[in-house]
């Protein structure tokens, strides 16, 4: 007895205990005490060798000892006894172990309260890390360090991919596996939102699999509705209560960091936006200011492309200008190499994102030799993903931006930036004697006279040169065209009209021929200064190509537009009729 007294609160009390035991019956027997994960352990043994230390029941030592009897002390203790024990000496030994039992729990409670006390220290430690700055991803990893640490277990994080959560970082574990594949119990907050304990519920077959750890939990992070990231903590021994309690609660801290730690990234976004705006309409009203002050036309479009540099940042952007109230769009700065491109369509849309299949169709249908120009961008390297309008006041198109990489956030400013830029440029137009001059009603009328004169005279030509002078000499006084060229083909031979023309003009002539092309074509000529418009004619199945040189003017565009509402189908019947 006094043993037992001396002994009391250490582990050699079960000892102690099985010695009074045998003292006092002359037989011996086995003391195990329940662990927080549910399994016994072997405290002592006397006259008996079990066969292993860790049980996973109490039902599996007595399948290995059937005669022993058994004799419950309080929730978490177990006498085994060869012999039955008298009444006396059950009431001893079951007081000694209460009082073991107390001291126990006494014990734990302390072990707990140092765990609270140390994971408490470490989630200041946690605390005063999210102040720093760091990126999100970096923050996480972090969180996924301290819980190991805190948790006295490895950690290791997982990212959301395409095909599973990827490995992104590994806090003492060397080799642990590298892809966790989606289920349905494992990818959606609804079944997976809080720690889970993979032991009894197999949420990820590759790590349950491992049998090497007894402890073994899941942790989702959530953001945004999704499961972004996912920490898988284990050790070797099976999770107790008082780390279960802590597990939660670091689980707890963490979603509000989490939460945190978006609210800050929130506001840090939404203020660099303010800085930007602020940024964006300082630098367009001084660049407003230039451009409104610029006396040339080529000198607005240099402050319009800078300004619009400045504010966008894109990695390419091509400015296309009209020089009059034509539908011709030039690039900015000229080079020989960008075709200039025709407004079919004035009602076009304001913007069109060539990314798009649709609206990369749509803009080539608006535009004539859109496609060519992004064909000779594309060989370049370049792959612009935006093109954008500027318009007059009452919707004309005066100008026309591609961008690369234009940033989505921007594109309420850009439509802003446009109007008033637009509204700048027509300002300068209807100041200009181009205006004036070309851009009246009476202008449009005197054009549809003279076509329809064109028409009268044509019908009274006979044979094709005789139609080809009329023609060329009506378009040179009316127009101020620089040439006409017909080509046509003859018993399946092409012939063109004038034989001497210049072999440049005769080489774009044959090479849209070739082309079969129903689509209207402008070619730069440099050394002239002039613009070929070649248009594609037919009837009865005949096919005849018109080609018209003449400088950038508005008579010139609305002939051009006569021509294509089917004045040139007219001119081809009466040639071939």
């Amino acid at each position: 007895m006094h043993n037992l007294i001396r002994y009391m609160g250490t582990p050699r009390v079960f000892t102690e205990v099985l010695e009074y035991l045998y003292k006092n019956q002359g037989k011996g027997g086995l003391i195990l005490t329940k662990t927080e994960s549910g399994s016994w352990i072997v405290q002592d043994s006397s006259g008996y060798i079990p066969q292993q230390y860790l049980y996973t029941s109490s039902e599996e030592i007595l399948r290995e000892i059937p005669d022993y009897l058994r004799y419950p002390i309080g929730s978490d203790t177990l006498l085994l006894s060869a012999i039955p024990i008298d009444e006396s000496s059950l009431q001893t030994i079951t007081k000694v172990v209460e009082i073991q039992q107390l001291y126990r729990t006494t014990e734990k409670q302390g072990e707990t309260i140092s765990k609270l006390v140390y994971s408490i220290t470490g989630i200041e430690a946690i605390l005063n890390t999210i102040l720093e700055p760091v990126e999100r991803e970096e923050m996480i990893g972090i969180l996924n360090d301290a819980m190991g640490e805190l948790l006295l277990s490895f950690t290791v994080l997982y990212r959301r991919g395409k095909n599973g959560y990827e490995l992104l970082h590994a806090h003492g574990l060397s080799v642990p596996p590298s892809l966790l594949k989606f289920s349905s119990g494992n990818s959606y907050p609804l079944t997976f939102s809080f720690p889970v304990d993979l032991k009894k519920n197999r949420l990820f077959p590759e790590w349950t699999q491992l049998s090497d750890f007894r402890g073994l939990y899941g942790i989702p992070i959530i953001m945004e509705g999704t499961i972004r990231y996912v920490i898988i903590a284990g050790k070797n021994e099976a999770y107790g209560e008082s780390d279960r309690t802590i597990l939660e609660s670091l689980t707890r801290v963490i979603s509000k960091i989490i939460e945190f730690y978006q609210l800050k990234e929130d506001f840090e976004m939404k203020e660099r936006a303010v800085d930007r705006y602020n940024f964006q309409f300082l630098s367009f009203f001084k660049g407003f200011q230039y451009l409104s002050a610029q006396d040339t036309l080529s000198d607005k479009i240099k402050i319009l492309l800078d300004m619009y540099h400045e504010l966008f940042q894109p990695s390419m952007l091509l400015p296309y200008y009209k020089k009059t109230w034509s539908q011709i769009l030039w690039p900015y700065p000229e080079n020989g190499i960008y075709p200039a491109l025709y407004v079919k369509v004035v009602s076009c849309w304001d913007i069109y994102h060539l990314d798009k299949r649709t609206e990369r169709e749509a803009f080539f249908d608006d535009f004539g030799n859109a496609e060519s120009l992004l064909a000779v961008l594309t060989q370049e390297g370049h792959h612009p993903t935006l093109a954008t309008i500027l318009r007059s006041s009452d919707g004309d198109v005066l100008a026309l931006l591609l961008f690369e990489r234009f940033p989505p956030q921007d594109y309420e400013f850009l439509n802003i930036l446009n109007a008033l830029t637009g509204l700048s440029l027509h300002d300068y137009f209807n100041r200009s004697e181009i205006k004036k001059l070309e851009n009246t009603y009476e202008n449009v009328m005197k054009t549809l006279q003279n076509v329809n004169e064109l028409y009268v005279e044509a019908r009274k030509t006979v044979g094709l040169s005789g139609f080809y002078e009329m023609a060329e000499r009506f378009f040179s006084n009316q127009f101020q065209t620089t040439g006409l060229y017909l080509l046509f083909s003859k018993d399946g031979k092409p012939i063109l009209i004038p034989e001497n023309t210049n072999p440049v003009i005769s080489e774009k002539l044959f090479q849209h021929y070739e082309d079969r092309s129903e689509e209207l074509w402008m070619d730069y000529l440099p050394e002239t200064g002039t613009i070929l418009f070649t248009l594609p004619a037919s009837h009865k199945g005949k096919h005849l190509f018109f080609g018209l040189e003449s400088r950038d003017e508005a008579k010139i565009s609305f002939l051009i537009q006569l021509l294509r509402l089917g004045f040139k189908d007219l001119l081809a019947q009466i040639i071939f009729d």
